[in-house]
């Protein structure tokens, strides 16, 4: 089992494919910043490599080879087939609604309940 780390839940293949250090000294996956900028990269390129936010957010949650077996597997490109099949694991089939719950919540919080939240100043 992969053992990813940091906010972005990086394995230390992509998060080393993204330019982040990863060895003894330090482990950039865990810097909030540096591992931010990389996540938009990888999210980036997931998104062009299957023009589909759904398959894109899946493929990051899973990886993107298994998504690419789904695919072709199931000649769909269109998500809501794709988890109809016990091919994904349930943590990915929840993973992109959950992600675009947040994503809804995250450009409207008042309308969520989330208007009063006190944030904390950046460190």
């Amino acid at each position: 089992m992969a053992k990813a780390a940091g906010p972005w839940q990086f394995i230390s293949a992509t998060g080393r494919r993204y330019g982040l250090r990863i060895d003894w000294w330090a482990d950039e996956r865990r810097d909030a910043e540096k591992s931010t900028h990389a996540a938009a990269s990888y999210l980036r390129d997931l998104y062009g490599m299957f023009e589909s936010w759904p398959l894109a957010t899946a493929a990051y949650n899973a990886g993107e080879g298994k998504i690419q077996k789904a695919v072709t597997r199931y000649k769909s490109d269109d998500f809501s087939e794709l988890i109809r099949h016990r091919y994904l694991k349930q943590e990915t089939k929840d993973y992109v609604p959950k992600m675009l719950a947040a994503l809804t919540i995250a450009k409207d919080p008042d309308k969520y309940g989330f208007g009063d939240v006190a944030y904390e100043a950046p460190l």
